[in-house]
């Protein structure tokens, strides 16, 4: 049974969709990319069906586009056209270093307007959270919706900000004041994924409980994630040096300006994320439903993406979103 908060949904939204439609889908196109008025790069590939509703898809820490690869046909069978950034200084997107979290939503919302969207969806996973937060809130009434799944929640900035572990706080804001920690760090995880990615993908999930354990003993699931880490991690280890400074700062954003319909997943089992900090992410963002899954933890999306995706079908096709 899913632990509901918030708004209620119409529909039953927590099973794939059994009866696809029978059209062919979009092939998915990688490595694109588009130059900002900065000359900065901003790298992407679009996952599903390219004539499809549009979608914000951003990628978790370390990660790249290549996340959402998985959903291509689930999100064609759905009419979503998954727009899959690359994030600063992953994969063929530019660095920004000392840019703050807000600047991100303003490189979004040039991104959409050079590629002639009007309005987007958005959905963020994990260190993706922030950014899909500020992505909405700088697109205002042109985001459609917004999907969150195991996202970094605001450790700091809101009132009353929440409890977290000693693991947490070493990692959110402790390790990056250390001059060099975080690029060392992800620096040897990087060269782990080139010389034996299997263990490095164990020695990421050492600290995770028995179902994330378990969910990446699964082949598929682990060459996916080795692919992933690999094509954000190839410039080098800008990305997770800018998303592991931002963490653990005041966000900047004022979240309550998000009005797009929200959904919020997060395992129970969870380790990855502060389980308070999602949940102080729910209370502030204005139409946020919370659902927290007994018995999942941070790998449950790489089974039940389409759960997402059903939900993000259903609340950009709802008119003027009145049944999320």
């Amino acid at each position: 049974m899913q632990k509901q908060r918030g708004l209620t949904i119409s529909q039953d939204l927590t099973q794939p969709r059994k009866h696809p439609v029978t059209r062919q889908p979009a092939r998915s196109d990688c490595d694109r990319s588009l130059s900002l008025a900065d000359g900065r790069t901003l790298g992407y590939s679009t996952f599903g069906d390219s004539a499809g509703r549009p979608v914000i898809a951003l990628h978790g820490t370390p990660g790249s586009r290549f996340k959402y690869a998985a959903s291509h046909t689930a999100a064609a069978d759905r009419s979503l056209c998954l727009i899959a950034f690359d994030r600063w200084g992953y994969g063929l997107s530019s660095p920004r270093p000392g840019a703050p979290l807000a600047a991100f939503g303003t490189d979004m919302l040039e991104a959409i307007d050079r590629l002639g969207l009007d309005t987007v969806a958005v959905t963020g996973i994990s260190g993706g959270g922030p950014f899909a937060v500020a992505t909405a809130a700088a697109l205002g009434p042109r985001a459609t919706a917004l999907a969150l799944v195991a996202p970094v929640g605001p450790l700091t900035g809101l009132p009353n900000p929440p409890r977290i572990s000693v693991f947490h706080a070493a990692c959110f804001k402790v390790l990056p004041r250390l001059p060099g920690a975080v690029a060392a760090a992800f620096g040897l995880y990087r060269a782990g994924l080139t010389i034996a990615p299997d263990f490095a993908m164990w020695l990421a999930l050492s600290r995770s409980t028995a179902v994330d354990r378990a969910a990446i003993r699964d082949e598929t699931t682990r060459a996916r994630l080795i692919a992933t880490f690999k094509g954000g991690l190839m410039p080098g280890v800008a990305g997770p040096q800018a998303d592991m400074a931002l963490f653990g700062q005041p966000w900047g954003i004022d979240v309550s300006t998000v009005r797009a319909p929200t959904r919020i997943w997060i395992g129970l089992d969870d380790r990855n994320v502060p389980l308070t900090a999602v949940r102080r992410l729910a209370e502030a963002l204005p139409s946020a439903q919370l659902t927290e899954l007994p018995g999942a933890g941070h790998l449950w999306v790489s089974q039940n993406a389409d759960v997402v995706l059903a939900w993000l079908e259903a609340a950009i096709n709802a008119p003027q979103h009145a049944t999320i």
